[in-house]
């Protein structure tokens, strides 16, 4: 029965899908309703809509969020020629993912924050910043322990000030230009979930 729908009827329904999961905070079920349009339009034998084109930048932010940058690639490779030249947002959501696949932190976050983002992008690209952070900090309670002032502003896309203030709330201790890193209680050393939600809540509180 696919076929016999439009591409303004898909495109309705998929809007209001990815409200409903984006209001949740369910951004695999983003990720999920947009491959099935994607889906449902190759099924129809039609092309997905021009105007649809921020929903490829939605598409593209989502597989981000969720740090699924290999479907990233692969979407990327899928959208044509034209659109890609037509939607510089879109442009500007790829480059960001080329630089979390080169781990590039710095310029992540430069790209994320250096932009005036259209609507639809706004909120997703501040749960981007959000979810880089959480999983950025992850990573240094996993790999590091001690980490430099500077390395650390990096990865966490802070001002060194900030980062300290950050670093000692969770009982860190600093010497000179370096923190050291409070083991986890487990010995995989894992991020406690508290710990989580303390890094967004600080991050929320700087940037109120």
């Amino acid at each position: 029965f696919v076929s016999t729908r439009s591409g303004l009827m898909l495109r309705e329904e998929l809007c209001c899908a990815l409200e409903s999961a984006a209001n949740a905070g369910d951004w695999r079920a983003v990720v999920r309703h947009c491959e099935i349009f994607e889906m449902e339009c190759i099924a129809a034998r039609m092309d997905i809509p021009r105007e649809s084109g921020p929903l490829y930048a939605v598409h593209l932010c989502a597989y981000l969020i969720v740090n699924d940058l290999n479907n990233a690639r692969f979407l990327w490779k899928r959208i044509p020629q034209d659109t890609k030249e037509a939607d510089e947002e879109l442009c500007c959501v790829w480059n960001i993912a080329k630089q979390m696949w080169q781990k590039n932190y710095g310029q992540v976050y430069e790209l994320i924050l250096g932009k005036d983002w259209s609507g639809s992008l706004a909120p997703m690209m501040k749960t981007l910043k959000e979810t880089y952070q959480t999983r950025s900090f992850a990573l240094i309670c996993r790999a590091y322990s001690t980490i430099s002032v500077q390395r650390g502003s990096q990865l966490l896309g802070m001002a060194n000030e900030e980062l300290s203030q950050f670093f000692e709330a969770q009982g860190w201790s600093k010497e000179g230009d370096f923190f050291t890193v409070k083991a986890q209680q487990d010995d995989k050393q894992s991020l406690s979930l508290h710990q989580l939600q303390d890094l967004t809540k600080y991050i929320v509180y700087l940037e109120s």
